[in-house]
């Protein structure tokens, strides 16, 4: 051994373990290349992809780089801008994205190979590197250090320079990418557009993808598929708010922490999350600093509340990156939960959640749809009513050709939807009551008395006498039997006669008979007055107990 100590050594096992196996979304990848641009001080960033043959070059007119950048910080792993400049460039004062160092390996390795071209001047001399990670691969197999291997200098010919429309800056070209030529431009639009917001920082940052630049449009039914929204401490930065037009109007939410910002929506429906892919759903993300820190923020509050299939947003946090304390993982796709800044920015988050879900519910109920059903504001009833009438209103909107009739039909189902979620929840309360008392009477093999006979007999009669005026041969009931001509007077009577005995008895009687004029109103779709409501909540609520004390007889 030689006497100038010990050192390390590197191997390239390394290099992939840090690159290629941590870094697996190529929105990250994605990421990775607009956040050096922006490093970079550039103001345009130009992505041009070509899924069928896998190809992909991304330039920008940023400070560009000599040969000693590229050997000495390009291509140094750890190196970061913020030991030289500080947390902000120099030119634009931008906050730095990079941190680490090593996200550069999961650009550089998403691809068989990749070559670097970079200038600081238009007067400059290109200077170029080709990463080939065919051959990087043979280096890890053999075991080989980074010292064993150099890599290969380059110039771009006229034909690469073709795709450079800058007097300065960076390219990188992309040959043979890996998985990420399954995805389409569509999706890769609305992937930057979603989880890219640095022109929030500096509007003259501009992303443009196969030459056509990426703004807010790209998500513009989202936002036509969005019912309501709320921003959090008056945020009115995101042009993508105004893109919204929601069905009642906007609300801020404060909160106790001021560096909080952003904004939490709420689609239709739920399917209207899946703008990504059939397999992927937008959440509420978490941005820093104008970048997608963290996708999906619902996973650290496990509610499974309704309400949550329904939500999507941002939250903005710079402040996760304001201090010496690095509080991203290492992949850089998501935030160190166990710090306690994070620990408390979440318990903020998960309260400023649960206002919100609490609005949409009320929000919901209001324009009469399904809300959350773990919501004490109405009970299970009531909500089974109003999905079924609002499911009904849509199934018969379907079928008007018109929209003339349409927009009639809609504006008289309005007027009806209080009267409707009344009657709805009152007919089925009297449905399963009446019926089953019957049970009770047939399993009690109860004979009819003169005066049960006698309304026996006549609803029997009238029932025969609609059915030939109408010309039906079929069966209509069920059930023929006798206590399913007998309405909820005479079965309880028979079912119970004592009642209880003394005064409840005759109080009950007095229910009934104060309740079969109100029941026949529900039964016959009539709308009630709010005293007839009152009146029927009373007597029937007396009916139902007693129907639940003859069940619970031995």
């Amino acid at each position: 051994m030689d006497n100038n100590g010990f050192h390390f050594n590197i191997s390239f096992t390394v290099f992939d373990h840090l690159g290629r196996n941590l870094y697996r979304s190529f929105t990250t990848i994605l990421g990775e290349a607009i956040s050096n641009s922006w490093d970079a001080e550039s103001t345009e960033v130009r992505i041009n992809f070509d899924a069928e043959h896998g190809l992909m070059h991304i330039s920008d007119n940023g400070t560009g780089m000599t040969r000693d950048d590229i050997q000495g910080k390009f291509l140094k792993i750890g190196y970061t801008k913020r030991d030289e400049f500080g947390h902000n460039s120099p030119e634009r004062n931008r906050p730095y994205i990079g941190r680490k160092g090593i996200g550069k390996l999961a650009l550089l390795s998403c691809a068989d190979e990749v070559i670097v071209f970079s200038r600081k001047r238009r007067e400059d001399d290109w200077v170029g590197v080709v990463i080939n990670n065919n051959r990087i691969d043979e280096a890890i197999k053999e075991d080989k250090t980074t010292d064993e291997h150099n890599l290969d200098e380059v110039t771009p010919t006229s034909e690469q320079l073709k795709h450079f429309p800058f007097e300065k800056g960076t390219v990188i070209f992309f040959n043979n990418l890996k998985e990420e030529r399954k995805h389409t431009e569509i999706f890769l639009k609305k992937i930057i557009a979603l989880y890219f917001k640095f022109t929030l920082i500096d509007q003259e940052f501009k992303i443009y993808f196969n030459d056509t630049e990426v703004t807010v449009d790209e998500l513009k039914g989202l936002a036509d598929d969005t019912q309501f929204i709320w921003t959090i401490n008056s945020f009115s930065k995101d042009p993508y708010i105004s893109l919204i037009t929601p069905a009642l109007a906007l609300e801020d939410i404060p909160s106790k922490k001021p560096e909080i910002r952003g904004f939490i929506a709420s689609v239709k429906h739920p399917r209207f999350k899946t703008i990504l892919g059939a397999k992927e759903r937008i959440g509420i993300d978490l941005i820093v600093n104008g970048r997608v820190r963290e996708v999906d923020i619902f996973k650290h509050f496990p509610t499974a509340r309704f309400p949550e299939q329904y939500l999507y947003g941002q939250v903005h946090i710079d402040a996760l990156d304001g201090g010496e304390d690095d509080n991203f993982t290492t992949s850089r796709e998501g935030v160190q939960v166990e710090t306690d800044i994070y620990q408390e920015y979440l318990n903020e988050i998960n309260e400023i959640i649960k206002s919100i879900m609490d609005k949409w519910d009320a929000n919901r109920v209001l324009l009469k749809e399904a809300g959350d059903v773990d919501n004490p504001r109405k009970t299970p009833a009531q909500r089974a009513a109003t999905d079924l009438f609002s499911a009904s209103s849509t199934e018969m909107g379907e079928r008007i050709s018109t929209e003339n009739g349409r927009r009639k039909a809609k504006e008289w189902e309005r007027e009806l939807a209080d009267d409707a979620e009344y009657n709805f929840e009152m007919y089925s309360q009297c449905f399963i009551s009446e019926n089953l008392a019957r049970k009770l009477w047939e399993e009690a093999s109860i004979t009819p008395d003169d005066e049960a006979n006698t309304k026996i007999t006549h609803w029997r009669q009238k029932e025969q006498r609609s059915t030939e005026r109408g010309g039906l041969s079929i069966q209509i009931r069920s059930s023929v039997t006798d206590p399913y001509y007998l309405e909820m007077e005479q079965l309880v009577r028979l079912t119970d006669p004592d009642g209880g005995g003394g005064t409840e008895t005759a109080g009950l009687r007095r229910d009934e008979k104060r309740f079969t004029p109100l029941r026949n109103a529900v039964m016959h779709t009539s709308r009630l007055t709010v005293e007839a409501k009152t009146e029927l909540e009373s007597v029937f609520n007396n009916i139902k107990a007693r129907v639940a004390r003859l069940l619970e007889r031995e």
